[in-house]
C-alpha cells in the first residue's frame, strides 16, 4: 500500500473514531434533555455513521488490495449511499414514533462530520492550519 493511501487510511480511521465519540456525546446530551428523542437521534446518526464505516472499511481494506484506481472509490461511494438508503428505509418502517426533525438533524450533522473531519485532519496532518496573508503588500 502506498504512503499516500496509508496516510489517508489513518486520517479516515481517526475521523471515524472522532465521529463515534461525537455521536455518543450527543446521544448522552439528548438523553438528559429529552429522552423520547433519543431513538430518533440514534437512528438518524446511525444511518449516517454506519455507511461511512462500511465505506472506510471496504475502500481501505478490501478494494485497496485489489486495485488502486478511481473506480474503487466510486464503487465504495455507491456502496455507502446504498447502505444509507436501506438503513433509512428500515428505520422509517420499523420505528413508528419517529421524530423526523431530530432524525434528519442527527443524520445531516453526522453526514457533515464524516465529510469534513477527514479534510480537516488531513490539513492538520500536512501542516496547513493557518492561512497565510503574506500576499498583501504594505505600501
Amino acid at each position: 500500500m502506498s504512503a499516500v493511501i496509508n496516510q489517508s487510511k489513518q486520517t479516515h480511521y481517526k475521523a471515524l473514531r472522532t465521529i463515534v465519540i461525537l455521536f455518543v456525546l450527543s446521544a448522552f446530551l439528548v438523553a438528559f434533555l429529552q429522552i423520547k428523542w433519543l431513538v430518533s437521534l440514534i437512528l438518524g446518526g446511525g444511518c449516517a455513521i454506519m455507511p461511512y464505516a462500511v465505506f472506510v472499511y471496504w475502500f481501505f481494506n478490501h478494494s485497496a488490495k485489489k486495485t488502486q484506481n478511481l473506480t474503487a472509490f466510486y464503487k465504495g461511494e455507491a456502496l455507502k449511499w446504498g447502505v444509507a438508503i436501506v438503513l433509512i428505509i428500515v428505520a422509517f418502517k420499523t420505528y413508528s414514533q419517529m421524530n423526523f426533525l431530530v432524525f434528519f438533524l442527527s443524520f445531516f450533522l453526522m453526514l457533515m462530520c464524516n465529510s469534513l473531519l477527514p479534510f480537516f485532519f488531513s490539513l492538520k496532518q500536512n501542516g496547513i492550519t493557518k492561512t497565510k496573508t503574506s500576499f498583501i503588500s504594505k505600501g
